[in-house]
């Protein structure tokens, strides 16, 4: 017998209402999301329930599905500021810029802060690659914030890709705001300054072009190389570095192929345009086409020991050591006084442990005369010693370089290998572990410490 008014469904609804609510204190967003849709389910018209749990399921990282959900009830009424940021930040995340764009701008116009909204829409902007659109944002910003060095900065790494002259005044005040951002940006003003003295503007975009992508700024870096390319269409070096920014990007490899051969139509002595389709082989694992273009590097600028190295690298790779160490001796015989070429010459003999003895040693030796602190040359000293048996002066140099640059990870890595051949467990992992914590991920140390840690502590 049913008593009168009194149906499963009210219950029901009670019970997923305190559900949510809990659920919202505790901060489970997917517990609230689902208990709000049993909600919905019997009163369809609560729009504004439908709205939280839109938000609610975005925060718990069901994004399609918060998307579809504020989508569905901004058709029947206006999301606060709130809910347009939310459908903005999963739309950005889900690769829809232009949706983010939309939300971001309707939030701005419903009272959302600005200050959040302009960074948020030169995000999405920048991903699109609409870089004016961004710089015009983040400028809005600048108003807003002009104490602001990180702004500034960010102004100055977007004008860099279009307008290089420009960005040496928003780098500028970004280390007057803040006096630690020198080192960070130094090189780049430097660079940029110099290459104002030339009245050819692609030259200039290259110049910083290649200084967006030495640091890591390769979205920036592929649009100062096409616009170096729009000015100069016979420039083989900005194809050539156009090419190489778009395989960072992931871009298409036939396309990166294209701009390399385009490259060197133009100028086939180019050193930039062969090395860089040398590397381009070297990713597609065809060493044998890369020695080519490293070969006609070389026959460009014999007296480079850079392309002397990149030959021997690539040699040894394919299993031809004698000719690898020629290569490498002939480096040192150029640049005998630099550190550099020394310490590129031990890492060779112990990696593929040639005379270590005869070789490396000798060679960890003279890296250190000439910079006795570095402490990438105090870590392959502390390899060689390694391979020589000598475990107490090994650990020595590792401890010297650590204690000149504790954050560099391949001294933390080759000091957990030592303690691993030692036995000593516990410090093998401590040190394994900071190598992969303080190495970029896919770097070549962190990858190592990760399949050592893997093998020895699984």
């Amino acid at each position: 017998m049913s008593l009168p008014g009194i149906t499963p469904q009210p219950h029901k609804v009670s019970r997923a209402l305190q559900i949510a609510g809990r659920a919202s204190e505790f901060g489970s967003p997917l517990s609230v999301f689902r208990n709000l849709l049993q909600v919905v389910e019997f009163y369809p018209w609560r729009l504004d329930l439908l709205e939280f749990a839109g938000r609610s399921a975005i925060q718990g990282g069901a994004l399609e599905a918060g998307i579809e959900l504020l989508q569905h009830v901004s058709e029947f009424k206006q999301l606060d500021a709130t809910s347009q940021i939310a459908l903005g930040d999963a739309a950005l995340r889900q690769s829809n810029s232009q949706l983010a764009i939309a939300a971001y701008t309707t939030a701005l116009h419903a009272g959302g802060d600005p200050l959040i909204l302009y960074d948020r829409m030169a995000q999405a902007r920048r991903t699109m690659g609409d870089f004016a659109a961004a710089i015009k944002d983040l400028e809005s910003l600048a108003a807003l914030q002009p104490t602001s060095p990180q702004i500034s900065v960010q102004l100055g790494l977007l004008y860099a890709s279009q307008e290089p002259e420009a960005a040496i005044t928003y780098l500028t005040r970004a280390v007057e705001l803040d006096p630690s951002l020198e080192p960070e940006i130094q090189s780049m003003r430097r660079s940029l300054r110099t290459a104002r003295l030339s009245d050819d503007k692609a030259y200039t975009l290259l110049i910083a072009g290649r200084e967006l992508a030495s640091l890591g700024e390769w979205d920036l870096a592929e649009e100062a190389f096409r616009r170096a390319t729009v000015f100069r269409r016979d420039y083989a070096e900005a194809w050539a570095f156009l090419a190489e920014s778009r395989q960072h990007l992931s871009t298409t490899n036939q396309l990166a192929y294209e701009d390399l051969r385009k490259a060197l139509t133009l100028d086939p002595d180019s050193v930039v345009a062969n090395t860089l389709m040398a590397l381009y082989w070297q990713r597609q694992a065809r060493d044998d086409l890369s020695l080519v273009y490293l070969h006609a590097a070389l026959a460009a600028e014999p007296d480079n020991p850079t392309l002397h190295i990149e030959l021997g690298d690539t040699l040894a790779g394919m299993g031809e050591i004698g000719s690898a160490h020629e290569y490498f001796r002939q480096a040192v015989d150029l640049a005998p006084d630099n550190p550099v070429y020394w310490r590129y010459l031990a890492s060779f003999s112990v990696n593929y442990d040639i005379d270590v003895r005869q070789v490396g040693l000798p060679a960890a030796r003279q890296a250190l005369v000439l910079d006795p602190d570095d402490p990438a040359s105090l870590d392959v000293m502390g390899q060689v010693l390694t391979l020589l048996d000598d475990p107490v002066s090994a650990q020595r140099f590792f401890r010297r370089a650590l204690q000149n640059d504790p954050g560099f990870a391949p001294a933390r890595l080759h000091l957990g290998f030592l303690f691993l051949l030692q036995g000593d467990a516990a410090q093998a992992h401590q040190q394994l572990t900071l190598a992969k914590s303080l190495a970029p991920p896919q770097h070549a140390t962190a990858l190592q410490a990760a399949r050592l840690l893997e093998q020895y502590f699984p």
